[in-house]
């Protein structure tokens, strides 16, 4: 009885969403996500821009360690950005740094 009052009370609030009725009723979390994937790609292309401007370049292990991020995750960002024409690249493999063009 108290489970299927908190439940109540939930679906009242909005959290939790109600299917069926009775003995078939089931209930789903209803949480919306925080940032959709392409803000999450945009929020860490500005947070590379940004340091670009401040320090003047970033190489992949600055990005890693500024995102948190794998090395393929911060390979990914860091040549879309040059594909995009936000950064230009300079040197190759692991002495490649990242400069505004």
């Amino acid at each position: 009885m108290t489970a299927g009052h908190e439940l109540r009370g939930l679906v009242e609030v909005g959290l939790v969403e109600q299917h069926g009725f009775g003995r078939w009723t089931s209930y789903r979390l209803k949480v919306p996500a925080e940032k959709p994937p392409e803000a999450v790609v945009k929020d860490e292309e500005e947070r590379i821009l940004e340091f670009v401007r401040k320090h003047g370049s970033i190489s992949n292990a600055e990005c890693r360690d500024l995102l948190r991020v794998g090395q393929r995750r911060a390979s990914y960002l860091l040549q879309k950005l040059v594909a995009e024409g936000s950064l230009a690249r300079e040197g190759e493999r692991r002495w490649a740094r990242f400069r505004m063009p």
